[in-house]
């Protein structure tokens, strides 16, 4: 620890002691010296040192240490882990299979509606899979996060099942307004930027079409949310995810939606709240795994899935996809109950 502060700092007393009678300038300048050379010559022998380390058992270690958390992780969660990754594969079996029946008509009739909720679920199943791993993997503040946009996307499906043609059109055409802000945004901070920004030619296409939505929309089709705006009858101010979310009755997820922001946003709360502490009485500054905190999340997660899968089998049932809803229901149900016999464990 301070190794090489400590080195300096015996350079200083030789520097001192060998030129006593020497002005305090000089001496400054003979310590600045020494320490420039330091900082030139000793980075580049640390740094292989550590590779030499690392490459050569090191990292072996710690992933051997991951492997045996995981396998610790597993057998605690085990009944848990079954029933979550057991909903996640059926949640994707039926949205699959609702996408093999109905896509080939959907494309007929060019069903715009049908192919933004196909896609919203499997971004969605995707996003589970990936709340899963992290939850496996013992870190929950980081599945926590991710379920936050598991729940946009699921706010968004069913607020998009129950608009009109037009707003469905709208949030489709958006992603071109996206497209030209980010290339604008690159564009102006392209001499600070390590990567080429998209060419004049380029830009230009994506200028036009975003001019040629905004006439066809009006200006506000700019805004973050301006595709739902006139839908949801907002003309005084931009709409906000809040907006949609109320739209659709779900509202009573802003607290949860709130407190999965922390493990996003760079706050005081950031820095002082963990789900993987939570159970601790310590001041713990966490940097790796726990096994504790998965409730939150994986309940959250399991919750959301399940909504935006009978979002989409609701499209257009037959029998299989009734049958899906009530299993889905069902085993998300004991996903919950499951889960609750951890709170006593």
């Amino acid at each position: 620890m301070n190794h090489f502060q400590k080195m300096l700092d015996e350079i200083i007393d030789e520097v001192i002691d060998k030129q006593p009678e020497k002005d305090q300038d000089t001496i400054l300048k003979s310590v600045n010296s020494c320490l420039t050379r330091l900082i030139e010559e000793i980075p580049p022998g640390v740094l292989e040192s550590v590779k030499n380390n690392a490459f050569g058992g090191g990292l072996e270690q710690v992933r051997a240490n991951q492997t045996q958390f995981v396998e610790k992780n597993r057998e605690k969660w085990n009944r848990a882990f079954d029933h979550i990754e057991t909903l996640i594969e059926i949640c994707s079996e039926a949205g699959s299979n609702v996408n093999r029946r109905i896509r080939p008509s959907a494309a007929a009739s060019q069903d715009l509606l049908f192919d933004t909720l196909t896609k919203l679920h499997a971004k969605s199943c995707l996003l589970a899979r990936e709340i899963c791993c992290l939850l496996v993997n013992g870190f929950p503040d980081g599945a926590h996060a991710r379920w936050r946009a598991l729940h946009e996307l699921v706010v968004t499906s069913i607020f998009l099942k129950r608009s009109d043609s037009k707003t469905v059109e709208k949030f489709r055409h958006h992603q071109a307004v996206d497209a030209y802000k980010g290339a604008r945004q690159h564009l102006s901070l392209k001499g600070r930027l390590q990567a080429q920004p998209l060419s004049e030619h380029q830009l230009s296409i994506l200028q036009e079409e975003y001019e040629a939505l905004i006439r066809r929309y009006g200006k506000n089709f700019k805004n973050p949310y301006g595709w739902a705006e006139e839908f949801l009858h907002i003309t005084n101010r931009r709409a906000t995810f809040a907006d949609i979310e109320k739209a659709v009755g779900f509202d009573h997820w802003r607290p949860y939606y709130k407190l999965a922001s922390q493990n996003i946003h760079a706050t005081a709360q950031t820095i002082s709240f963990s789900l993987a502490v939570f159970s601790s009485s310590e001041d713990i500054l966490l940097t790796g795994p726990s096994d504790s905190g998965l409730i939150d999340p994986a309940h959250s997660m399991s919750i959301s899935l399940t909504q935006v899968t009978v979002n989409l089998l609701s499209y257009s049932p037959n029998l299989d996809d009734v049958v899906y809803q009530k299993v889905i229901d069902s085993l998300c149900a004991d996903v919950g109950e499951v889960l609750k016999e951890y709170l006593n464990k």
